[in-house]
């Protein structure tokens, strides 16, 4: 918010770019409030620093779980373990256990922005309330903000249902590359692709979730289609290629089933059943 002009390619960027300033503005009144403060001492803030405390002897904790304790306890269980073998730190390890990344994301979607954002002030904003909403604190000052029936401007651009809401906020970056991997290799697509695609770092997890998910509504070969997204080079190349497969989707759905994708001179096609070619363009992004 202090960095002075920003270039900014697109309306779907521009609304983006609003409701993040919104939404760190917001946050960090919200942090800052003795209310919410209050919260925290009030509805059990020392469960962080209990976390905390077991995640300092992973080993040990682990050997004092009761037996069949996995079956309550399996994502903390999972977090010292991966901590104990050194896949991991003690900050992302208190996190997950704790449950910060599902409070990050719950909360991200309610205000229409991605957690993955790269905008340093809003990941402090909402890191620090996540942190404070795992340990009991309620939210408070945020008349307005919240986006109606919790999809935003940083989603939009995919029909969400409430099973896509969930997987998002309930599962960890490494859990959704996982469920992306397993959806794409279903749809029979090339590893080279699907490597290429989920490695490609201009994407964010939601919206690696998004595509894999758009494609598997659309049942034709989609390696045309995951082979021109794998080449994204920038965050704007990411939104352009979420635009695509939603508009392919959109008319796979309503208008008539896509038969066929086609690539040709480094754009890809769709081919209905009615022999119409159809070509998807985020015109947004048009320079």
């Amino acid at each position: 918010m202090d960095s002075g002009a920003e270039e900014i390619t697109g309306t779907q960027f521009l609304a983006n770019r609003i409701r993040e300033l919104r939404a760190t503005a917001a946050l960090r009144a919200m942090n800052k409030s003795s209310e919410f403060g209050k919260a925290v001492f009030q509805t059990g803030g020392e469960k962080i620093q209990s976390v905390s405390n077991s995640l300092k002897d992973p080993v040990g904790t682990m050997k004092h779980l009761p037996q069949g304790a996995s079956k309550f306890f399996g994502r903390v269980g999972t977090s010292i373990k991966n901590m104990g073998e050194g896949k991991v730190g003690p900050t992302e390890a208190v996190d997950a256990a704790a449950g910060v990344h599902r409070k990050k994301a719950e909360l991200a979607l309610k205000l229409g922005v991605n957690p993955f954002t790269t905008d340093p002030e809003l990941q402090s904003e909402l890191d620090a309330a996540a942190r404070a909403m795992a340990a009991g604190a309620s939210l408070v000052n945020f008349s307005g903000l919240f986006v109606g029936g919790g999809v935003g401007t940083a989603l939009s651009v995919v029909n969400m249902n409430d099973t896509f809401q969930r997987a998002l906020v309930e599962s960890s970056p490494a859990e959704l590359a996982a469920k992306n991997r397993h959806i794409l290799k279903s749809l029979v697509a090339s590893s080279q692709n699907i490597d290429a695609f989920l490695a490609n770092p201009f994407f964010t997890p939601w919206q690696k979730s998004s595509i894999s998910t758009l494609l598997a509504r659309i049942g034709c070969n989609r390696d045309p289609l995951l082979a021109q997204a794998s080449q994204a080079a920038s965050r704007e190349d990411a939104v352009y290629c979420v635009q695509i497969a939603r508009l392919f989707e959109k008319h796979h759905t309503v208008h008539a089933p896509i038969t066929e994708f086609l690539a040709m001179g480094g754009v890809t096609f769709g081919l209905d059943r009615n022999g119409t070619l159809v070509v998807a363009v985020g015109a947004d992004l048009i320079l």
